[in-house]
């Protein structure tokens, strides 16, 4: 199975503005590609729990948003995936959202680094 990453952001959502400025970063959001029953898949985490879509239909309807499309060389990352599916239908996990954001909030403003 070939899995690959992607980044994306959305310019006009107010929540993906809020995590580009609080990471420093350009993109806001990150995803896996696999390819399932001769489709491109993308397997993402989102407010109603991780869900998968057809990447190609999510590319026409979201033009712009995608940043890059990442295969790791040598690595691979068909355990990483597996490792998601018991997750599919799960509420997002919050607490993990706020306890990385404390992380990258002690670090942004104070150089400090928190055990989490």
């Amino acid at each position: 199975m070939t899995t690959r990453i992607g980044f994306s952001t959305n310019p006009t959502n107010p929540l993906s503005k809020l995590i580009r400025w609080f990471t420093m970063s350009r993109v806001s959001h990150c995803f896996f590609i696999v390819d399932w029953c001769g489709s491109e898949v993308m397997v993402e985490a989102h407010w109603n729990g991780l869900r998968v879509l057809d990447f190609k239909q999510w590319q026409r309807s979201k033009p712009g948003q995608l940043m890059g499309v990442f295969e790791p060389r040598g690595e691979d990352l068909t355990p990483g995936f597996e490792a998601l599916i018991p997750y599919l239908g799960q509420p997002y996990d919050l607490g993990g959202l706020v306890g990385a954001g404390w992380v990258v909030f002690c670090w942004r403003f104070f150089k400090r680094k928190v055990n989490n």
